[in-house]
């Protein structure tokens, strides 16, 4: 939409009296950004409510179990994700430990869990952040109905479970794969006639602004 505006100037000397319309360019987008309003998502064209969160943090340590032992101070030391633990946020970052608050899948012990209650670190590492709330809630349900995390039954969870090939970072992986699909579909829904390139392109977009963060250290208050 070209919004023009029209400035008007009045003289109000005794001896004469005149307006004088000047007509002024279009509007500048507001720091240069046309859709500066909407957090710069030409996508939705609404103020974006996404908040949530794919986070990694150290792996605990553990006196009885030596592989999350070693994976504790190798990931602590290295910082390598595969080795970190990994978590989806539901919410704005904090408040880890509150019900509902994550989704992750904690191992053979306790399989998936909606809080971070164990967590012996408040450091967390942003993967992406910003995403869209309904479509990570979504994302999750989808992913722990599938056979590979037990398709919702806490026992198959637990026997699923395994270091390094179906562990946390496996489960957030698919989480944002699943997220990327909804958000494509969609979008397609929204945009009919948007041939793929388009889609592409409004894909890259959104990705460039949920990891914009990403590698950024958020301490839990």
């Amino acid at each position: 939409m070209n919004i023009q505006y029209i400035r008007r100037k009045i003289n109000i000397s005794p001896s004469r009296s005149w307006i004088k319309y000047t007509k002024r360019q279009p509007c500048a987008p507001m720091y240069g950004r046309l859709y500066h309003y909407a957090g710069n998502n030409p996508v939705r064209y609404i103020d974006p409510d996404g908040r949530a969160s794919i986070l990694l943090r150290v792996i605990n340590d553990s006196s009885t179990d030596k592989k999350y032992h070693w994976a504790h101070i190798i990931g602590g030391l290295t910082q390598i994700p595969r080795i970190l633990h990994g978590l989806v946020d539901f919410g704005e970052l904090g408040g880890f430990s509150e019900p509902g608050s994550v989704s992750q899948y904690s191992g053979k012990k306790s399989g998936f869990t909606d809080n971070d209650k164990g967590s012996q670190t408040k450091k967390y590492i942003i993967v992406y952040t910003g995403m869209d709330d309904d479509l990570t809630k979504q994302a999750v349900d989808n992913v722990l109905a599938t056979e590979q995390f037990g398709a919702g039954d806490p026992k198959l969870q637990k026997e699923k479970y395994e270091v390094l090939k179906n562990d946390c970072n496996t489960y957030t992986a698919a989480v944002f794969e699943e997220y990327k699909r909804l958000w494509k579909e969609r979008y397609r829904k929204e945009h009919p006639k948007s041939w793929g390139i388009g889609v592409f392109f409004a894909w890259e977009s959104h990705m460039s602004e949920i990891s914009s963060r990403a590698g950024e250290i958020y301490v839990e208050k």
